[in-house]
């Protein structure tokens, strides 16, 4: 389960990571 875990957790600061970088490339 702890993997699991890290898997979710990696995938969740990816799509943060992604989020913001549409944001400020839609911005700029």
């Amino acid at each position: 389960m702890k993997e699991l875990r890290f898997m979710t957790e990696c995938r969740h600061l990816i799509c943060l990571h992604g989020s913001i970088t549409y944001k400020m490339m839609k911005d700029s």
